[in-house]
């Protein structure tokens, strides 16, 4: 017989395990005998059975009953008015169809969480059994436990971790995988949340290969359960991105700058770079290999301006209006394909980006080196706006790391991004970054950088924000023109001269042999003293 109400329970049920330093053992309260996992994992079963049977005798509301009714008339309803050239009932009938959709999944989520109540009494003990559970294939099964796991996992503290079999902790890193995250994004979100204070390398390496290989779908509530999937694992990984000894050491030495308003305070008379790892090091530059070869196959990421706008100006109401003239004539075939032309044409950036590019630039923003900031400044081009960010981010931190010696870092199409990026336009809510940038143009900068930060320097300026950015590039001027002279002086290579018509006989060469000449009438030294 179900019971309804769970029987009071310790608070946590755990296994003392020998193996363990006696000092590092958590109260006598905490621990039950052997034999209280293994009760906890005949109810654990017991009360999965109960679920499964529950879920096979899901109830409907009257309400969603007749909703699910009624939707095949509706459906048909919204088709035959279309036929009939009734737009407007045809509308109507669409929006029941969608209703009756929106219902049923309420209804399904409602009796998810009404179910999961049987689980209320589930405690750290249970997670094997839940774990197994996932696998029965039943969907209404599956959804119940991860409703239980998103309660249970957060919970766990890196105390009761440590008392975790070797078997169920492979067991919980086996479900972070790609084929889990795109059927069950929840569970995803529960997992990160337990290795989330975890120091173990196999779960960052389990996450990191997730957060690699998984892409998302680009459309729906799949796009948006997937992005916060991919959020996630970024979140844990940044937590993680100096785990080992290794690191550790090799960053102790190094000691950040402190930034105080718009200046960076420095104890020396450069700015130095972060010492990378080796490890770091070869990431970095399997990273910068990986995105040169993507960006041979997609070679401009970002949208040209006058194709977006031949795309918002053109195409879209070129075929928006062909959809409703198809559609007005009864043509179907024709005004199903202008509409599916019209909703592509709305998003042709998302697909001068590849996924791969993408994750590339999001993992090279986490790296705080030099080699990356000429990658991470063309992709403040690119049609996604989360990498822009990201890459704007990083880039206001390591661009004021750059020295006079740094000037080859930087090509002329990053350098021509940089000098569009200064418009006092983008002062009010990007100031940092454009201190940033003129910070990094006093060491590195050229003729053209002149030419940009006199154009800052001279615009009209109201906000505090943006008057102090014209004040910074009114201040950087001098010292930029004498860099970009210098930096001209150091390119100018010597050149042959210009006398092109000297005549060849004028020239200096040796001379040559002439057999009707003596050799005793030729000049040459004496031996004699």
């Amino acid at each position: 017989m179900l019971q309804h109400e769970p029987q009071p329970q310790p608070d946590e049920f755990f296994v003392l395990r020998t193996d363990l330093p006696r000092a590092n053992l958590l109260p006598s309260s905490a621990f039950v005998l052997e034999d209280t996992l293994e009760m906890q994992e005949q109810k654990a079963r017991v009360a999965l059975g109960q679920l499964a049977s529950l879920s096979q005798r899901r109830g409907v509301g009257f309400v969603a009953a007749t909703w699910s009714l009624a939707s095949p008339f509706l459906a048909f309803g919204a088709f035959l008015t279309l036929a009939m050239g009734s737009v407007p009932a045809a509308l109507l009938c669409g929006f029941g169809v969608a209703t009756t959709w929106r219902l049923r999944r309420l209804q399904s989520e409602n009796q998810d969480l009404k179910i999961s109540q049987h689980l209320i009494g589930a405690k750290i003990g249970w997670l094997e059994s839940l774990l197994e559970g996932l696998s029965w294939g039943d969907t209404a099964t599956t959804q119940v436990i991860t409703l239980t796991l998103q309660r249970l996992l957060p919970q766990v503290t890196p105390e009761q971790r440590r008392l975790f079999s070797p078997k169920l902790h492979s067991i919980l890193l086996d479900h972070l995988s790609v084929p889990v995250a795109t059927h069950n994004p929840a569970l995803i979100e529960a997992l990160l949340a337990y290795v989330r204070s975890s120091q173990d390398y196999e779960a960052m390496s389990r996450v990191e290969m997730l957060r690699y290989n998984y892409h998302p779908p680009r459309f729906g509530a799949a796009a948006r359960k997937g992005e916060a999937v991919l959020r996630d694992c970024q979140a844990v990984l940044d937590l993680h991105i100096v785990s080992d000894e290794e690191q550790l050491a090799a960053l102790s030495s190094f000691t950040l700058p402190r930034r105080e308003g718009n200046s960076l305070l420095l104890t020396g008379s450069e700015v130095a770079e972060p010492q990378m790892s080796e490890q770091e090091h070869s990431a970095v530059q399997k990273l910068l290999a990986e995105l040169e070869e993507e960006s041979k196959k997609h070679r401009n990421p970002g949208m040209r301006l006058g194709f977006l706008i031949a795309s918002w100006c053109l195409i879209v109401p070129y075929t928006g209006v062909q959809t409703v003239i198809s559609l007005m004539g009864h043509q179907w075939g024709m005004g199903a394909m202008f509409a599916v032309m019209t909703g592509t044409a709305t998003q042709l950036h998302r697909f001068a980006l590849s996924p791969r590019q993408s994750d590339v630039a999001k993992r090279l923003a986490r790296y705080g080196s030099k080699k990356v900031i000429g990658p991470l400044i063309e992709a403040l081009d690119w049609p996604d706006e989360a990498i822009r960010s990201l890459a704007l981010d990083a880039l206001t931190d390591l661009l004021p790391t750059l020295n006079a010696s740094d000037t080859n870092v930087l090509n002329q199409k990053q350098r021509g991004i940089l000098y569009r990026s200064l418009r006092m336009s983008y002062a009010i809510r990007h100031e940092r970054f454009l201190s940033a940038i003129l910070e990094a143009l006093e060491q590195v900068g050229d003729d053209e950088a002149v030419q940009s930060v006199g154009r800052l320097a001279d615009a009209h300026a109201w906000h505090p924000a943006q008057k102090r950015i014209r004040q910074k590039a009114v201040d950087c001027l001098p010292s930029l023109s004498i860099r970009a002279e210098t930096n001209r002086a150091s390119m100018t290579l010597l050149r042959p001269s210009s006398a092109s018509e000297m005549s060849p006989d004028t020239l200096l060469r040796p001379m040559e042999e002439r057999p009707d000449e003596a050799p005793e009438q030729l000049l040459r030294a004496s031996n004699e003293e």
